[in-house]
């Protein structure tokens, strides 16, 4: 193995455990810094609708406006995928980090299920936000 490729091995080994110290450390302490969660209201799905993908999956597509009164570090968009019985066969999300007040989100919630000529039902939610 060459020295460059060891020596960058080397650097991302240290850089891994020193984040795994400092997230243990954070927690046995309680530091744990938590981002407020925001009223779900604070992000409003305007519209969405069930689509296909160039690579043929099924994808949610829709605009979501933050309508907090103030910027959202992070807002996410969750989906659940049912079958013609209804029952549960996926879920995903898609999220977005720095919305802006009243700024739009196009988001897109692709299902990432071995066979997307189940998906006969879905519901679109608010994730978190913060």
């Amino acid at each position: 193995m060459k020295t460059s490729v060891k020596v960058t091995l080397g650097i991302v080994g240290f850089l891994l455990l020193l984040g795994i110290a400092g997230f243990i450390f954070d927690y046995q302490t309680g530091n744990n810094v938590k981002n407020e969660e925001i009223p779900a209201e604070s992000l409003t799905i305007l519209n969405y609708q069930l689509a296909q993908s160039t690579n043929g999956n099924r994808v949610i597509t829709g605009v979501a406006e933050n309508t907090a009164g103030k910027q959202l570090s992070y807002a996410e968009i969750r989906v659940k995928f049912y079958d013609t019985k209804g029952e549960l066969i996926g879920n995903s999300f898609d999220n977005v980090n720095g919305l802006n007040t009243g700024e739009k989100w196009n988001f897109e919630v692709m299902y990432l299920g071995p066979d997307n000529d189940k998906v006969n039902g879905y519901e679109v939610v608010v994730g978190s936000a913060w």
